[in-house]
């Protein structure tokens, strides 16, 4: 590339100085060589008008002068035309081209006399026109907003945060989450007959798969064996092992077999002691077990609480597997911080499965555990009853909605995924938890002071009648830490 210089003592200018800047200007449009006609800029259509602007037309800047009651769709048409001037022998020859544009509703039909061919033209519509962003930009990166229905991407794309989709993903091939720390995958794709099949793999190689055919059936196989398969006809397994088996009013316990009311089956509130009561039997327990003032498992509101403490250790090792209908959405852990082995033990078995884990304590000085969302302290050496009847009147809580996942938000626990995870890992999740602090008052007031029932950011106040002429009041905090 050629620059022009001028020393001192004057010079004399040439018509090769003014070509060198003339190629230095056309340089710069070169970045738009391989892209079709646009607008540059300008050219901005409000109501019937049209702005001015300048626009990439047949290879060349252009300067549109805009038009202010425009018809649709408008086309801007290139215009080019010749110049001559008086050379120094006095004759007059072309001197310079004029590449120029002009617009309106048809495009001319006869040859441009400067280039022979036809113009080129951009069609201007209301609700869209060719521009910089989409004929640029776009013929190089991905828009954040773009006229199109759609963009295409003609090579791999990496994405290393994470990726929100607001739609439904579509994709010909197959979609697949991998493991590269142990070349383990998960894939699922639509097979040529219309088979869709989800499988697990190893280095590539198909492992187990759950194949869902077109006759609607259902099949699970492990390195190319059936192990089960569903369909109309029923569920076809060769063979099964459980310790209890249910099967219309029939229901097989180790060596027993007694008829079954399904009925009975109900863990509502009110119907749960007549439930134990009338299955007792049929489930091998003695009633003895369960008590309905003080129980280890039970339902609010068809939300389901479980108590975990010393006390309850042996009734819920020997019966929690035989209730089936229940689910602790709430579970309470009890911590005297000494030998809490018991609970914890448990709560691993267990506690994974409900929406909020709390722990209790009556002591100050007691190790975090990340098995539990958060750990809650209340002096009293009723601490655990108090925390039972605190979080039970949340649940009953006329004035909240949706009052486990209410509670949940307050208490700052994540929403928690229930399904199958082929990749879950339970100590890399743990790690990832906060350590979460309450505290716990319980006070006795008298009736006229008029206490009410309220929630702040860090703080609940909740006031329940408890006597006469008494209310008693749980004051539940946020706190950095016991101490």
């Amino acid at each position: 590339m050629k620059e022009y210089v001028a020393e001192t003592g004057g010079r004399y200018t040439y018509a090769d100085d003014i070509l060198n800047l003339q190629e230095l200007a056309l340089s710069m449009t070169s970045i738009f060589s391989e892209c079709t006609d646009f607008i540059i800029s300008g050219c901005i259509v409000s109501g019937n008008a049209i702005a001015s602007g300048y626009v990439w037309l047949n290879g060349k800047v252009r300067y549109f002068e805009g038009c202010p009651t425009a018809s649709f769709p408008y086309y801007i048409y290139e215009r080019n035309l010749s110049d001559t001037v008086t050379y120094a022998n006095e004759m007059n020859k072309k001197g310079r081209n004029n590449f120029l544009c002009l617009g309106g509703t048809i495009v001319p039909d006869t040859p441009d006399t400067l280039t022979g061919k036809l113009p080129h033209f951009i069609e201007i519509r209301k609700e869209y026109a060719p521009r910089f962003i989409d004929k640029f930009i776009g013929k190089y990166a991905v828009l954040v907003d773009t006229p199109f229905s759609k963009q295409t991407i003609r090579k791999d794309l990496v994405i290393t945060g994470k990726l929100g989709i607001d739609k439904t993903v579509e994709s010909q091939t197959a979609l697949t989450v991998v493991n590269p720390a142990n070349s383990y995958s998960f894939k699922g794709i639509v097979k040529v007959n219309g088979d869709a099949s989800w499988g697990a793999y190893y280095n590539g190689l198909l492992v187990n798969e759950i194949l869902l055919q077109t006759d609607g059936s259902i099949h699970f196989i492990k390195q190319g064996t059936e192990l089960a398969y569903i369909d109309t006809a029923g569920i076809f397994v060769p063979s099964v092992s459980c310790t209890s088996l249910k099967t219309g009013s029939l229901v097989i316990n180790k060596n027993s077999i007694a008829n079954y009311d399904d009925e009975k089956d109900n863990f509502s509130e009110k119907t749960l002691e007549n439930f134990l009561v009338e299955n007792s039997a049929e489930f091998s327990y003695k009633i003895d077990i369960y008590d309905e003032h003080d129980p280890w498992i039970t339902s609010i509101n068809g939300i389901g609480l479980l108590f975990i403490s010393d006390t309850t250790y042996d009734k819920i090792m020997c019966n929690y597997h035989k209730v089936k209908n229940l689910y602790p959405d709430v579970t309470i852990v009890t911590f005297k911080g000494k030998d809490d082995s018991k609970p914890l033990g448990l709560l691993k078995l267990i506690g994974a499965d409900a929406h909020i884990t709390l722990g209790i304590t009556s002591t100050k000085h007691i190790e975090y555990t990340k098995r539990i969302d958060a750990l809650v302290y209340n002096r009293s050496p009723y601490s655990e009853s108090n925390l039972k009847k605190f979080v039970m009147e949340i649940l009953r809580e006329k004035n909240f909605k949706n009052n486990l996942f209410y509670f949940r938000d307050f208490l700052g626990i994540p929403e928690k995924n229930f399904d199958a995870d082929l990749f879950y890992d339970e100590e890399e999740e743990m790690n990832k938890k906060e350590e979460k602090y309450f505290r716990l008052k319980v006070i006795t007031a008298n009736k006229e002071d008029n206490q009410k029932t309220y929630i702040e950011k860090d703080c609940i106040y909740l006031c329940r009648e408890k006597e006469k002429n008494k209310n008693e009041i749980y004051h539940f905090e946020r706190i950095d830490k016991i101490d």
